[in-house]
């Protein structure tokens, strides 16, 4: 009997250090942001090392259509020459792939997502609203050192009337504690211009109001009668909210009428 030859498997060695390198969190072909998986463009079967120009970043959306034959390899070797600085040829080079005669064409997609534009609006609008508090709170320091407001605009180019507003709006309410988080810096505005901001800035985000909602509830309050500006305003918003509702029942009404509005209107 002969001796018996033992087979001894060669682990493959994997190169955690270069996985992490190249990990990212977001999607390097659809752009989508969160969780991914780092995928071999030559998988490890076929022989695909551990190197940066082998990996990219897929979501598991894009990764389950990778191995389902869904995204052509070629196109991830597009996106990992950009990102690596590298022709695609040298890429296909580097992980022992063919070359192809054509490489298909793939849109750069490591654009903002919707929820990511809609994100970058909310924060650049409160960035907005603390910048105009902050000037308040100078422009409240210079006035109150007797410098004059028609100065100050000559240096900032703001308006003599902008300056003093945004003091105003500031003494009405100092500290972060008086200022109501979820309304703008126009409903401050508003409530500022009344002998009780504190009231009326509370009434507001108590009943959710919107800024010409709280301007028509401080008028009636004081009995002063709507502008002719209110009253069209007033009487836009009614038009707008009965031809949501129409459009909501019937589309194709919604479209005859925005039709014989453009017509009317010769818009």
């Amino acid at each position: 009997m002969g001796d018996v030859i033992s087979l001894k498997k060669n682990n493959r060695i994997v190169d955690d250090s270069v996985i992490q390198e190249v990990r990212k969190d977001y999607c390097e072909y659809c752009g989508k942001p969160g969780k991914t998986h780092v995928h071999h463009i030559k998988t490890r079967g076929a022989g695909g090392d551990d190197v940066k120009e082998n990996l990219i970043n897929l979501c598991p959306e894009c990764h389950a259509k990778v191995h389902a034959g869904n995204i052509d390899k070629y196109e991830l070797v597009n996106i990992v020459s950009i990102r690596e600085q590298k022709t695609p040829e040298e890429i296909c080079r580097i992980i022992k792939l063919p070359i192809p005669n054509k490489f298909p064409e793939h849109k750069n997609t490591n654009e903002p997502s919707l929820e990511e534009l809609i994100q970058a609006y909310i924060s650049l609008e409160e960035q907005e609203m603390d910048c105009r508090w902050e000037k308040g709170r100078i422009a409240d320091v210079l006035l109150q050192n007797n410098v004059k407001a028609t100065w100050i605009s000559s240096q900032t180019g703001d308006s003599p009337a902008q300056i003093r507003e945004l003091a105003k709006v500031y003494r009405a309410f100092p500290d972060e504690s008086l200022r109501i988080p979820t309304l703008s810096w126009f409903h401050h505005r508003i409530a500022a211009n009344t002998d009780d901001p504190q009231k009326w800035i509370e009434y507001a985000a108590s009943h959710e109001l919107s800024t010409r909602e709280l301007n028509k509830a401080i008028k009636e309050a004081q009995k002063q009668p709507l502008t002719e500006e209110d009253k069209l305003k007033e009487k836009a918003e009614k038009i707008v909210k009965a031809f949501e509702d129409v459009q909501k029942k019937d589309a194709e009404l919604g479209r005859w009428i925005l039709e014989e509005i453009k017509k009317r209107c010769k818009l």
